[in-house]
């Protein structure tokens, strides 16, 4: 136990003891060459706190995850609001698109719905993870369309034939056939009904990209939708 009224550095010390002296409390504690350096980052400034590439990269959540996966374009709409004032310009001046300039496959890549409302996380990341994508080839007359989504390891696959109409134009198209495939092996192909010309289905085409590596339409039902360009059709 220490006197009453004496400081700890004060404290008398036992006959014989050595004398020490007394803690400097302002004196500047030296750091090791080893120990971590500051830094502007707080995450950085304690090495326990800091965080692998691979952790950000997941607490990121599964939207940025899955959207590494896709083609980066420099010019991609990110929002509806530029999609729609697009959309206001291609309905003054039409957008000049031609079949060559659709053909190709258009991966699924964002959604909005009637009122330029961007879909729920969980609905575009199911369509990314079906592989959801339009496939347009040019032919003699008009276009070959195709719409494909994978469900595992089997491919659901619609085809039919398209065509432009008017200055914006529409793309107007009816599927014919539908099959289910597994893998090179043909489970199911059945002929569709062509629907009525009152009721056929068609995408208002909005723009395309500067490099005609995206694609943005509404569809009949009123949504919007944006397609990124694969590098080429596969079969």
């Amino acid at each position: 136990m220490q006197p009453d009224g004496v400081p700890p550095e004060q404290t008398p010390t036992k006959p014989g003891w050595p004398v020490l002296p007394p803690p400097n409390r302002c004196a500047r504690v030296q750091r090791s060459p080893l120990c971590w350096r500051r830094s502007s980052d707080p995450a950085a400034e304690d090495p326990s706190t800091q965080v692998s590439e691979a952790d950000r990269a997941a607490s990121a959540g599964p939207e940025r995850m899955a959207s590494r996966k896709l083609p980066m374009t420099s010019d991609l709409p990110q929002d509806a609001a530029v999609v729609l004032e697009l959309e206001r310009q291609a309905r003054l001046r039409g957008t000049g698109l031609t079949p060559q300039t659709l053909a190709g496959r258009w991966w699924l890549n964002t959604t909005w719905s009637r009122r330029a409302q961007e879909a729920p996380i969980a609905s575009t990341l199911l369509l990314r993870t079906l592989k959801a994508c339009l496939e347009l080839e040019p032919n003699e007359t008009n276009l070959r369309i195709a719409n494909q989504v994978n469900l595992g390891p089997l491919l659901l696959r619609f085809e039919g034939s398209a065509c432009l109409l008017g200055r914006r134009p529409l793309l107007q198209f009816s599927f014919s056939t539908v099959r289910v495939m597994l893998g090179s092996y043909r489970l199911l192909e059945r002929t569709l009904a062509e629907p009525k010309p009152q009721r056929m289905p068609f995408f208002a085409l909005i723009a395309v990209g500067d490099d005609a590596n995206w694609l943005c339409a509404r569809g009949r039902g009123g949504g919007l939708a944006l397609w990124v360009k694969a590098p080429a059709i596969q079969r």
